[in-house]
């Protein structure tokens, strides 16, 4: 229902008139029956065969992770034996072959967040294939090597990194009570142990003081 307003104009005695006309409107409704009907998406008749036969067939292999360690001496890579005094700065590298590098990234789980910074850093890297961590020279008063083991993860991609007590982002599993606490990262797949070691002859008559 709705009103509608009409204006007629018209002439009386040769002068123009108007006069309005308020008309109320009334639109019948019938009830109309709605149905709803599910089309069809496949024609008619059609059936999917029991036996599906498949032609082809495709297989990829990712290559085999193969882990490198050393340590070096600014840019020279100590072969086995070096010759320094106590607190000389060295950098351990551990990393991927070149062929699975773009596949995998690693994570060394055998180091904590660093409890001495000074002595040993913090793991670190920039594409999640090759860590390296800055320590300085050391050894044992019965022995001249120092032998480093320890267990890498390999994961897909990237191993995810730790927050550290400094701020940074380590690639060293954490201490155990805070590794409880941490999900599994989702991109580990193995689990590599790993040893190296150096032979370290200490130059004699030669001190320094830590910084």
């Amino acid at each position: 229902m709705y009103y509608h307003r009409i204006m007629v104009e018209y002439k009386e005695n040769m002068q123009p008139d108007k006069e309005s006309f308020l008309v109320k409107c009334v639109i019948a409704t019938n009830k109309v029956n709605r149905a709803l009907s599910k089309r069809n998406v496949l024609p008619a008749g059609f059936q999917e065969p029991e036996d599906l036969e498949i032609t082809t067939s495709l297989t990829e292999k990712a290559p085999e992770p193969m882990l490198n360690v050393g340590v070096r001496q600014g840019k020279e890579r100590i072969t086995g034996e070096v010759n320094v005094t106590p607190g000389t700065p060295l950098t351990m590298e551990i990393y991927l072959d070149k062929s699975s590098a773009p596949v995998y990234g690693i994570l060394v789980s055998f180091m904590q967040c660093s409890v001495d910074p000074y002595l040993f850093e913090n793991f670190n890297t920039v594409d999640g294939d090759f860590l390296s961590a800055k320590f300085r020279a050391f050894k044992f008063p019965d022995s001249t090597y120092v032998q480093f083991k320890g267990t890498v993860n390999v994961c897909l991609d990237k191993c995810q990194g730790v927050q550290c007590s400094n701020g940074q982002i380590g690639y060293g599993r954490r201490r155990r009570r805070s590794v409880e606490s941490m999900p599994a990262d989702p991109n580990k797949i193995y689990e590599i142990s790993l040893t190296t070691f150096i032979k370290i002859n200490f130059i004699e008559n030669v001190t320094q003081e830590r910084e």
